[in-house]
């Protein structure tokens, strides 16, 4: 900012210019990029295939030693519930910790992961439509 004084009939004034600043010369991230924005018409889950299967983009299964890692990259206030399906029909529940955070970590044991065939995963979020989609699970013997 630059300062100007000006002696106007008996009054002292203090004018102030700022230097323009174009909209254009600074870009903004893609919100879609960083998953900062979600419409509220939008998914929570936003890659999901024409057959119902999770992007491994937003959600990811990893075997890692004796076990496997549950990746699920979000938003902060998401909130998502695994149902893990196995090849002998049943099933189990497991919600994904620390929802505040952006990426949810879930690690799986190896006895979790014995014959696992399907995860279905469900998301709701403070904005956006709940929905989910299924990872298919090659079984551990």
């Amino acid at each position: 900012m630059r300062a100007h004084i000006f002696w106007v009939g008996g009054v002292l004034l203090l004018v102030g210019t700022l230097a323009a600043c174009s909209a254009d010369s600074t870009s903004l991230p893609n919100p879609d990029d960083l998953f900062l924005g979600r419409n509220p018409d939008e998914p929570v889950i936003k890659e999901v295939d024409h057959t119902g299967h999770c992007a491994s983009t937003v959600i990811k299964f990893e075997e890692a030693g004796d076990g496997a890692n549950l990746t699920y990259y979000g938003q902060p206030g998401d909130r998502v519930t695994y149902t893990f399906q196995y090849a002998d029909g049943t099933e189990t529940e497991r919600g994904a910790e620390n929802n505040d955070a952006m990426t949810k970590i879930v690690q799986l044991s190896a006895e979790e992961i014995r014959d696992l065939t399907r995860i279905t995963a469900a998301a709701t979020g403070q904005v956006g439509i709940a929905n989910s989609c299924v990872i298919e699970v090659a079984g551990s013997d």
